[in-house]
Order: structure tokens, then sequence, then C-alpha cells
């Protein structure tokens, strides 16, 4: 079941799993929040679903992903 939860006027869904530090570094997280990709700048995969989905998934309890191929980037040296 759903162990939190936060009424509404608790403020901005992708705020709160900021600040509460739900998006972590190294973690996924799903939200029914289309900002929900901006937890990447904390080092998380923040992914949003539609209400629909989300709906679903409460629902089910399931769902999936594509996961595309994975390439690995790394600048060596100084900039000028």
């Amino acid at each position: 079941g759903v162990q939190l939860f936060y009424p509404a006027g608790r403020g901005i869904g992708h705020q709160v799993m900021v600040e509460e530090l739900y998006a972590e570094p190294g973690s996924l997280c799903v939200a029914s929040d289309s900002h929900s990709n901006m937890y990447g700048g904390l080092g998380c995969l923040g992914t949003p679903v539609v209400r629909t989905d989300a709906a679903s998934i409460w629902g089910t309890g399931r769902t999936w992903w594509r996961v595309p191929p994975v390439a690995l980037v790394e600048l060596v040296g100084r900039l000028p």
C-alpha cells in the first residue's frame, strides 16, 4: 500500500520529491509530474508518467520501460 501520502497544498510534486530527499543520486524516481525529469540535475534518473498510466500502475502494481542502449563518454584534459 501507499506508505507516504502528501495532501493537496503540501507543495509542487517535483519539488517535494527533492526537498524530502526521495530523488537522490543513483536512484530512479517515477512521478506523475511532467517535471520529474529535472531530477537528472541531482544525478537521479527521473521519468514522468501521465495520469492514465499512473492509474494503471496503481491498479495493477505493474509497468515497464524500454531501456535504450547506453554509451559512456569520458572527457579528458583541460578546457582552453
